[in-house]
């Protein structure tokens, strides 16, 4: 079994040896891939990064297709170079032959993280969601975010702050 970054999928091979993916994920609770476990939760996994009783956080990777660049001049690509992006070409004695292209395809990693709660809700990882889930010390997570500066798209700032607030 893999976690497919661009489909957002949990593959497997079949015994027909055919790649698979799982059929119904929502009915899983969660899906345990060598040290990584997955949860499946509104179209998405998310893979549990922290392991408290309770609340933890969770990352939704995925990798997106955003484009294609071509060669350009001295070795350079671009996504708007002039060059001929032809995939045929047609000899004298009217043969056609393929022509591989000289080009990248361009792809963008996006990772989303997400808090849980004692019943595996997964909530985004916004500084709203964190005074929500942890009501009851809201004052001691607004005076901790106004001594630390907390990028709440970076995995080792949010650990942080769960650490903080789990040592509450």
């Amino acid at each position: 079994m893999n976690y497919q970054r661009i489909y957002g999928q949990i593959l497997f091979i079949s015994p027909k040896n055919d790649t698979m993916a799982l059929a119904n994920p929502e009915t899983f609770s969660s899906i345990i891939l060598g040290a990584d476990t997955f949860y499946f939760s509104d179209k998405n996994y998310l893979r549990k990064i922290t392991h408290y009783p309770a609340h933890n956080l969770l990352l939704k990777q995925t990798i997106k297709f955003i484009g294609k660049e071509k060669a350009g001049p001295y070795g350079s690509y671009s996504p708007v170079s002039s060059s001929n992006s032809n995939s045929t070409v047609t000899t004298d004695d009217q043969i056609t032959q393929s022509i591989a292209l000289n080009e990248n395809q361009v792809y963008k990693f996006t990772n989303d993280f997400f808090i849980s709660d004692a019943f595996n809700n997964f909530f985004k990882a916004t500084k709203k969601n964190f005074y929500s889930l942890f009501s009851k010390h809201e004052n001691e997570i607004k005076s901790f975010l106004t001594a630390n500066t907390i990028n709440f798209s970076k995995q080792a700032d949010l650990e942080k702050l769960l650490t903080y607030i789990h040592g509450l």
